[in-house]
């Protein structure tokens, strides 16, 4: 983790107002059952289930430049059991350790990052690993940045507010409290089959980047909905779909809760 003098000569050299967090997690692959929190757990480096280790790394990026801020070793929930007990010894782990997810590891860095104040940003990237959970959203949220997202495609969103209320109370039971949709009220859609009742032109083509293997152009489309909180509509957010340029195109989706008139280009 960046500290002192470090992270003020950072500070002063890349970072920016509109800066970008990065959460991500990652594996190491393992041979053998010696070292802390190794597990056949899923590796992204090798994208499979693999002996190894993991952990939740947050690192920041502007026009400027990018570092490494911070990172959590994550312990899988099979190293809390009575059998892995003699291993908490020998590696040393602490015994007040407790589990934590992926996710609160990576709200644990941020609000690190945020309390600190030494690095100014605005958005907070991550993939559905993270994305996947409303909890986390929410509280990236409440920290007042700006998340943008990775999904998997059976999210489910609506594309207007549905009208919920109150139901009227049939004077047997308790008196109803709770809002709940009215009837006749569609049902939220996942977003794989939102992005496929796109219309064509709703897709623009878009230069990614320049990389070693040559130019990365992919499709987007934006468009405004509406989250999903137990059933209900809950934030408005950005929806931005992304797929290949080829003949199978892999669909990418994304949800951000920037401000309803922040530029599509940025």
């Amino acid at each position: 983790m960046l500290t002192g003098q470090r992270v003020e000569k950072m500070s002063a050299e890349v970072t920016l107002g509109d800066g970008v967090l990065v959460l991500e997690d990652t594996g190491f692959p393992k041979q053998g059952q010696a070292s802390v929190g190794v597990a056949r757990q899923w590796c992204g480096r090798l994208g499979k289930v693999e002996n190894g280790q993991a952990g939740v790394f947050g690192a920041y990026a502007s026009r400027k430049g990018y570092t490494l801020l911070d990172r959590r070793r994550y312990l899988p929930d099979e190293w809390f059991d009575a059998v892995h007990r003699e291993r908490w010894r020998k590696c040393r782990v602490s015994e007040d350790t407790r589990f934590k997810t992926k996710p609160t590891l990576a709200l644990e860095m941020l609000r690190t990052v945020v309390q600190a104040g030494t690095v100014r940003f605005r958005w907070v990237t991550c993939d559905e690993a993270f994305g996947r959970e409303p909890a986390f959203l929410d509280s990236v949220a409440a920290l007042q940045r700006w998340y943008g997202a990775e999904m998997p495609h059976d999210t489910r969103l609506w594309w207007r507010r549905p009208t919920t209320a109150v139901p009227v109370w049939s004077d047997r039971g308790r008196r109803p409290r709770k809002a709940r949709l009215v009837p006749g009220e569609p049902a939220p859609q996942r977003v794989d089959q939102l992005a496929a009742a796109l219309p064509p032109e709703a897709w623009h083509a878009s230069l990614i980047k320049e990389g070693s293997k040559g130019t990365l152009v992919a499709e987007f489309a934006f468009q405004r909905g509406v989250a999903v909180r137990a059933g209900l509509p809950a934030p408005a957010v950005w929806i931005v779909f992304r797929r290949g340029v080829g003949e199978q195109p892999e669909l990418q989706v994304y949800l951000s809760n920037a401000p309803a008139h922040t530029p599509v280009a940025r």
